[in-house]
């Protein structure tokens, strides 16, 4: 069977393998589902759209991987040689892409290499730009929603991560989390209350549990 999207048009002659058209049609309806559902906790990528977007497009799937370790990082870069990290790209490779086969350090290295080759990507040689963390981001989350709550650090929380019941202002650049609330509290701690997502008023209870078990010294 061939693969649809949710502009595949039909042959309206052709009703002679009825079973055939209703997985086709169970299949429109998925797409089109995962699509709104895209929508909501991600917005939709005119938004996210930069001025290398297309050269974004071109890069690898272990590419956008090193790419998005930056993202996970507290204090510089992330360090191949590092058990740490390396088990990190390797994760992110599995769960994002499907990727079995682990890279080895040497490997990162030389993906890293590459991507730094292209000045376009760069503020200096250990930052990437806000433009290339926006195009991660968007690529990491289109595929897996779960992954920007699971890895990432302090100050990608603060600025992409927000709570389900958060209302996206238009233009805003943002993850809406689908089942992460708790988890987006416990990285952000104190800090969650002068948070943008504190609009979401829903939220309250929850930051005041967790954060009370958080601060509360038995």
């Amino acid at each position: 069977m061939s693969l649809w999207s949710p502009d595949t048009e039909y042959d309206d002659d052709n009703d002679d393998d009825i079973e055939e058209e209703d997985d086709d049609d169970d299949m429109i309806w998925k797409v089109k589902e995962a699509s709104l559902q895209r929508n909501y906790y991600l917005g939709k990528y005119n938004v996210w759209k930069t001025k290398i977007s297309d050269q974004f497009s071109t890069l690898t799937d272990d590419e956008v991987s090193v790419l998005y370790c930056f993202l996970c990082s507290d204090f510089g870069p992330p360090d191949f040689t590092d058990t740490e990290w390396l088990d990190l790209l390797n994760v992110l490779r599995q769960i994002v892409y499907g990727k079995e086969n682990p890279v080895t350090s040497e490997e990162a290295q030389q993906t890293l290499d590459r991507l730094k080759s292209r000045d376009y990507f760069w503020e200096d040689q250990d930052k990437i730009t806000e433009d290339t963390k926006d195009e991660t981001m968007y690529r990491i989350a289109s595929i897996n929603s779960d992954i920007p709550f699971l890895y990432s650090s302090y100050d990608t929380a603060s600025v992409y991560l927000r709570s389900e019941g958060y209302n996206r202002k238009p233009g805003e650049k943002c993850v809406i989390s689908l089942v992460w609330d708790n988890l987006l509290i416990f990285r952000l701690q104190m800090n969650i209350l002068t948070h943008v997502t504190m609009e979401d008023t829903a939220l309250c209870d929850k930051i005041y549990q967790i954060l009370t078990h958080l601060y509360t010294w038995v």
